[in-house]
């Protein structure tokens, strides 16, 4: 599970208060620029998960993303987790737990 898992997840941050709009530019854990709505308009169906990395509950809803993500992506579903108030290096650790 973990060697798909991050290629099932776009990891990016957000500050608390941040808006989303057209041309909302974010960064994925490998620096890659993402543009958000871009994603949200192409997908038939997107999951937004908010998460933090202090948050036990949301390290738990990992693996249940994972097979969700894993049953529908055929039919156009992609997940997409947000880490809220973290930095640059709390996405990073995200993802290598994923890897």
């Amino acid at each position: 599970m973990k060697t798909i898992a991050f290629l099932l997840f776009i990891i990016f941050t957000l500050k608390e208060g941040d808006f989303v709009k057209w041309g909302y530019i974010v960064r994925d854990s490998d620096g890659k620029q993402v543009d958000l709505p871009l994603i949200l308009m192409e997908k038939k169906c997107v999951l937004l998960n908010f998460y933090s990395t202090g948050c036990s509950e949301c390290k738990k809803e990992i693996p249940f993303l994972n097979e969700i993500y894993k049953r529908y992506k055929e039919k156009g579903l992609e997940v997409l987790m947000v880490a809220v108030g973290e930095d640059e290096g709390s996405a990073e650790k995200i993802k290598k737990k994923l890897e």
